[in-house]
């Protein structure tokens, strides 16, 4: 009996053995095939979205964050030359988990301080369905037969529950009580951050700003936050109290100057002290300002002498130890320079779209300068061009300018310059004539603002001008002369510039206003007995561009431009005292309307002088352009990625005309041009190619070069989806220019 027992008790614990180790390895199988699934399977993001979020868009949440959606384009230069562009983007849950803090990051910097953010991976069932049958093909194949996995798609998902905003109970903040009244007045009379406002990090920050730029501007150089807010909450009111500690340090004034220079560069030179001085705006004995030091530095990076310039308080004394200061010390304030090669040669050639049959004009140029002529930071500069195609186009000038960086008041300059220009254009095509222009001007650069951020400048010019001018009537004679009318002009002008955009080469946001007023002052060019007409006319300019970028990375900005100009003759019935042509408006070539070239266009009852490359007496212009960079990435490190990230895809619309003195503006003899382009900004501007096209031509019976004034009775204008277009007149309607620097 107990041996029968016993057999059965072993038999029934072989089984469970037999069992579980039998469980063990199936377990073990199939946790070895999900690990070689897992490992087989690429997973690529095909779309990303946001769901559950109320009070910010999805793009907006989108942007701030790495993960992105496979590109198609990006994907096919990838597959061509892996420096190009950016392979297949796979899920990678690391990257996912640290977008999900960001999301919550940017949620509790705007106030929803208990929001909650996950992610989830939603795998397509169709392409899942396609990896797991080519999985099944392969487990029967030998390695070397099996077939490449295909890419399961995958949409990631961050879902939000963001929750109630929280408001500001109240705002303390401590270590400010020394300050003086006024002060003290100033900083807590003016807080932004009010009770019952919704809490936002960012309105904390504007409020330090505020902070610093009171002390700072008050004499207060080493004001500083001692620790990061601290924000207390109250999860039942959704409240919280915020309390910030600030340290003012000593309250200092300026003291003497002291300039220093790079001693291993002073065989390029120096600038004499007393020009150095005059570009420091820091007085001596009064309280220190911290604008100051930046109108200093700005003033001497306006010089073009230094390579490197440094303005700053001299604390050495006390050897780091800001605290040991007393009130109203005053600290030297440190000059430190680093001067550049004062003298350049660069020989040059030019290329550029014109109003010849070939479209282009090529020319050589030449140019020398001496930043620091004087050793007072004076720049000289000397060149020449020479225009040599067409052929049927002449044109070349040399001359000077020299600028004084101040005479009389504190930084104003002083720009002397004069100049030689010879144009002419053969009189065996239309519009010929030939213009001689000698030149001596006299002008300035004053700054109206000290603002960093929004610039207003004056610049006042006054001009003596020699005029020849010949035109070539052609109707006649090849050498019948129809007019020649020397002129001695003094002119005087003036450039009222507003300027708040953020960058000056390649803007993305801001604004510019400019206003340009010229007159002829007849009764001053008498004074020199030359016994030659002037010219009597006043020329004004006004001009409104503007920069929007919903991207804020540059990556997708418009531009607006609105441009309009009037010339009035104040003896008109006198063509000895006409306008010189090269002072004219004109219309057409690669900033103006694309699709013309450069002087075609021109609104006139006069048309037997063919007047349209001799300009006219009215311009409006508008422009639109689209600027968009079609290769983004979130850090361009490869040669090639940088490259492809300065590429800018443009969609433009050009409208306007340039009218003849008689004429008025009218919608009907209006051109409009629409075009694309394709630019890529470097460090000098944008390289353009653009491509434009007329939308609409006021007359379209004038081709090519052999063009005459278009008849303000007579036009009839045409669009171009109207046109019955082919390869013949193809090349009427389209227009290839190319250029440096942004069109507008």
């Amino acid at each position: 009996m107990f041996s029968f027992l016993l057999n059965t008790t072993s038999t029934f614990y072989s089984a469970i053995i037999i069992a579980v180790i039998a469980f063990l390895l199936h377990s073990s199988t199939i946790s070895a095939q999900q690990i070689d699934q897992n490992r087989l399977r690429k997973r690529e993001i095909v779309d990303v979205r946001v769901e559950g979020n109320k009070n910010f868009s999805s793009a907006e949440l989108l942007s701030i964050i790495a993960t992105r959606p496979s590109g198609g384009l990006e994907k096919f230069l990838y597959s061509i030359y892996s420096g190009w562009g950016i392979p297949a983007q796979i899920v990678d849950e690391g990257v996912q988990g640290h977008d999900t803090l960001v999301i919550f990051s940017y949620y509790r910097d705007h106030g929803y301080l208990q929001a909650k953010i996950n992610y989830s991976i939603r795998e397509s069932p169709e392409s899942v369905e396609r990896w797991q049958k080519a999985y099944d093909e392969n487990r029967l194949l030998p390695a070397s037969s099996r077939k490449p996995y295909p890419m399961i798609s995958d949409t990631i998902v961050f879902s939000v529950v963001e929750g109630a905003p929280y408001t500001v109970d109240f705002f303390t903040f401590e270590g400010i009580e020394s300050l003086p009244h006024d002060l003290l007045d100033e900083v807590t009379n003016n807080i932004s951050i009010k009770r019952g406002s919704r809490y936002t990090r960012q309105q904390f920050a504007e409020e330090i700003t505020r902070f610093r730029h009171i002390l700072e501007e008050n004499g207060y150089p080493f004001f500083r936050t001692d620790h990061e807010p601290i924000v207390k909450m109250d999860t039942v009111r959704k409240q919280v109290r915020i309390n910030a500690a600030f340290k003012t340090g000593p309250r200092i004034k300026n003291g003497p100057l002291h300039i220093f220079y790079d001693t291993s560069y002073l065989s390029r030179g120096f600038v004499r002290r007393p020009v150095v001085v005059r570009q420091i705006s820091l007085d001596s004995g009064q309280w220190f300002r911290v604008s100051d030091i930046q109108n200093s530095e700005r003033e001497l990076a306006q010089l073009g002498v230094f390579e490197l310039w440094r303005v700053e308080l001299d604390t050495s004394a006390y050897k780091g130890n800001i605290d040991a200061i007393k009130d109203g010390t005053e600290l030297p304030v440190t000059i430190f320079l680093r001067m550049r090669s004062t003298s350049d040669i660069t020989p040059g050639i030019f290329v550029g779209v014109g109003n010849s049959s070939s479209g282009l004009n090529f020319g050589t140029s030449l140019s020398y300068s001496n930043r620091n002529l004087f050793d007072g930071g004076e720049n000289f500069t000397t060149q020449g061009s020479y225009q040599f195609f067409p052929s049927t186009q002449k044109r070349y000038s040399f001359g000077g300018q020299l600028t004084f960086p101040y005479v009389g008041l504190r930084n104003i300059p002083l720009i002397l310059s004069t100049n030689y220009s010879y144009s002419k254009i053969d009189p065996t095509i239309p519009s010929a004539y030939l213009e001689k222009i000698i030149d001596a001007k006299a002008g300035s650069y004053i700054k109206l603002s000290k603002s960093v951020t929004h610039r207003l400048s004056l610049s006042p010019e006054g001009t003596l001008e020699y005029v020849e001018r010949i035109y070539y009537d052609t109707t006649k004679h090849i050498n019948d002369l129809l007019s020649k009318n020397p002129q001695f002009n003094v002119l005087g002008s003036m450039t009222l510039l507003w300027d708040w955009t953020n960058n000056y080469l390649n803007p993305s946001t801001g604004s510019v206003v400019s206003y340009s007023p010229q007159v002829t002052m007849p009764f001053i060019a008498k004074i020199f007995l030359t016994k030659l007409p002037s010219a009597s006319y006043w020329k004004n300019t006004l001009q409104f561009k503007t920069y929007l970028d919903p991207s804020e990375r540059g990556t997708s900005v418009f531009a607006f431009r609105i441009y309009g100009g009037l010339i009035s003759l104040t003896d008109p019935g006198d063509s000895l005292r006409d306008i010189s042509i090269e002072r004219r408006f004109t219309g057409g070539g690669t900033n103006s309307l694309r699709a013309w070239p450069a002087q075609n266009l021109l609104v006139s009852n006069d048309t037997a002088l063919n007047r349209p490359k001799l300009g006219g007496y009215k311009s409006i212009e508008g422009n639109i352009e689209w600027r968009y960079a079609p290769f983004q990435y979130a850090l361009a490190i490869g040669s090639m990625q940088q490259f492809l990230s300065d590429i800018r895809l443009a969609l433009f619309l050009d409208v306007g005309n340039v009218w003849d003195r008689t004429v008025a503006p009218t919608l009907k003899t209006t051109a409009a041009a629409l075009g694309f382009g394709i630019h890529y900004n470097t460090l000098f501007g944008a390289l353009r190619f653009d491509f434009g096209f007329k939308l609409y031509d006021p007359y379209p019976a004038l081709k090519g070069d052999n063009v005459v004034a278009i008849p303000t009775d007579g036009a009839s204008g045409v669009w171009l989806f109207k046109r019955n277009l082919h390869w013949k007149e193809f090349g009427d309607v389209f227009r290839f220019s190319f250029a440096l620097g942004q069109s507008f």
